[in-house]
Parts: C-alpha cells; structure tokens; sequence
C-alpha cells in the first residue's frame, strides 16, 4: 500500500491528490476537467466504468453490462478506479442538436442520412431498402402500446384507425349558420363524434377551411367551442382530426416518418380498415423512412386484455446512416455538415431540404455558394 496511492501529497492527515485523480486516497482517474466548463466540458455525464456499462446502448437501444459487481475480482479491478465522460446527446432522436463526443465531450457531432450516390444501380434503380416491421395484430378488444428505442405510444385500441391525421366523413355534408355555435349534419354522426374532438368545416372550393372543438352532439346537432363565422349554408364538408398508429409512432423523438398499411392477410394484398382483428388477426406493414439502416425491432406492450401481438423484420434497412451522409466534412466545434461539391442538405428521401446531411446530389453544383 502506498500513501494516497501514489499520485498526492499527505497534507494534515489529508490526500491532496494530483491533477486528474480523485478520492480519498487519490485512488482513481478522474473524469477531465476544463477550468472554465467544468467536468466532461459541461457536456456530460462523469461515470465510473461500472456505470458506463450500465448505461450502455446498442443502435439506440438499452443493453447494460455488468461490471465489476464482485469488488475482489482482479478481471474488473478497474471498475470503480476509473472514471470516464458519457457525452450528453442521442444521435436516434430526431430533435437533437447538440450531441456531443469524445474523451472530453467537447466535439460536435453532426446529422446523419443516407448517401444516394452508393445505392444507384447501372439502370438507375436503387439498390438499398428501408425498414420494413410488421405487426401482426389478433383481438377484438382491448389496447396495446408500441415502443422503439426507449419510447413509448399512447396505449392503441384494438380497432384504432391505422394512418393519416384526418377522417373525412365521406357523404356527409354540414349546414351552417353564420354567428351560431352549432352546425346540422346530413345524417346522425353521434357514435363518430366526440366531446373534445378536433372538427374542421370546409366550403366546396377549398378556400374557407376552419376548425373548431366540440363541445356537445346530439344525433345531428353538433355544437362547437366557439361561434362560426362562415357564411351561411349547406354543403360544408366535414373532417374529424383524427390520432392514429402511424401519428402515434410519429410523435415519439426517435422516429421520423413511417407509413403503415395495414392488411386482412399475410399476402399483403387484401386490405383492412384497422390494427386488429379476430385471428388469426390482421398484419401492419410498418415502413421507416427516414430512419436509416438495420433498425432495432418495435416491441409491443398489452396495456388492457385482449391483443394478441407479434413483431418481425420483413425487411432489414440497407441504406447508409453516416455522419452528413458520407458526403461532406463535420465541423466539430459547431454541429454542423460543409457538405462537398456536388451534395447539399436533402429531406431524408433524396430530394433537397433542410436535414443538414448532405444527403441531396446538387444538379448545379456550380451554384451552390450563389
């Protein structure tokens, strides 16, 4: 045994430990410090390496290892004694913009997407797929919740609507007077229409579209939260915003954008109106399209009696998921891609946007500083 093992100074009974160890005997390696940001460049998490694995991640999903739970074993002796920066920042969540890396935490890291010049075949087609997860769905009650990458849904009935943001009551018209709080519907739309339901009123040229929340509904009476200034008359048309599972999924920060069909079958031909059915059930077909790569598999929860679930890859991504798309440089000290010639920001499918991934082959490259 060495006094303040080794690295500090015995002052008053004290250690006064050397820079960068830590503890009372001056016994581990600390975590690095910038005199003016503090520990981990004020970017991160300071962790022994017990804690590291604990908190370990795989392609965005938990996988903690366990490590150095025997404080004798000389394997793992390093497992308190060390301690080392977990940057602050998940790359999987589509709203991050200050993820960090390095020893320090003091690098930026920078959008990720898909390089488009890597996928194109001799005849112009592509030779990378997107993610394809089906769920295949057998109930007639109940609700279950679908989670990805540490995110969860908000529980989905059985008989949920399986996409889109709105329903339009096709054949059903609204009539409207000016100055009311109320509105008549063409039929009795009492057991489609709820109390706090988001409803829009729109005129046959498109060009007076308002919402409003509903407050009351009687057969075919429907009273609103606020007076409707339209113009009087019929032939209003009728939306109902709607949440479904493809809005569901869509609202959590680690998914971009999935389409969902859904399918009476496994042949994926005979189409259906809703997740579930009676088995042997039905089948959604789960698109991700602007997450790239081999993704981590959806996982499903039965949150009321009933459901009965099962998840499996029909296609595993292919597409690249590089850092400014492997087609520009990162620049470290602020987040942001300096795409190379001939490659801009694209929307995540190929075309021109505001990702920031260099992800879009500019067809005037000679124009791209103009």
């Amino acid at each position: 045994m060495i006094e303040c093992s080794g690295r500090g100074l015995c002052t008053n009974g004290k250690c006064v430990c050397q820079a960068g160890y830590e503890g009372a005997s001056c016994e581990r390696i600390s975590c690095p410090l910038d005199t003016s940001l503090g520990y981990c460049s004020g970017a991160g998490q300071c962790m022994s390496t017990a804690e590291q694995g604990l908190a370990r991640t795989q392609n965005g999903v938990s996988a903690p290892v366990v490590y150095g739970s025997d404080l004798a074993a000389i394997e793992t002796w390093d497992a308190h004694k060390i301690m080392s920066c977990k940057c602050d920042g998940n790359m999987f969540q589509k709203y991050e913009l200050a993820a960090r890396k390095g020893f320090t935490c003091s690098e930026h890291l920078c959008v990720t997407g898909d390089n488009p010049t890597i996928e194109v075949q001799a005849d112009g087609t592509s030779s990378q797929s997107y993610e394809i997860q089906t769920v295949q769905c057998a109930a007639t009650g109940g609700s279950f919740t679908l989670s990805f990458r540490g995110e969860t849904t908000i529980p989905l009935s059985y008989d949920f609507f399986v996409n889109g943001n709105s329903y339009l009551f096709e054949g059903v018209t609204a009539t409207v007077t000016f100055g009311s709080n109320a509105f008549v519907t063409s039929s009795d739309q009492s057991t489609k229409i709820f109390n706090g339901d988001i409803v829009t009123l729109s005129n046959t040229g498109l060009t007076d579209i308002r919402e409003f929340t509903v407050t009351a509904i009687s057969t075919i009476t429907i009273t609103v939260s606020d007076y409707i200034g339209m113009p009087s008359g019929s032939g209003y048309s009728l939306r109902k915003t709607i949440r479904s599972v493809e809005t569901a999924l869509e609202a959590l920060s680690t998914i971009r954008n999935v389409s969902i069909t859904s399918f009476a079958a496994s042949d994926g031909i005979t189409s259906a109106n809703a997740p579930c059915s009676a088995s042997p059930g039905n089948y959604m077909h789960i698109t991700f399209f602007e997450d790239f790569g081999d993704l981590p598999p959806l996982t499903a929860t039965v949150e009321s009696a009933g459901p009965s679930l099962t998840i499996i890859e029909a296609t595993a991504g292919s597409k690249e998921n590089l850092e400014c798309s492997g087609r520009g440089k990162c620049d470290r000290t602020t987040g942001l891609c300096s795409c190379f010639s001939g490659a801009t920001s694209s929307n995540g499918f190929g075309l021109i946007g505001t990702r920031g991934d260099c992800g879009y082959s500019n067809p005037h490259p000679l124009f791209e500083g103009e």
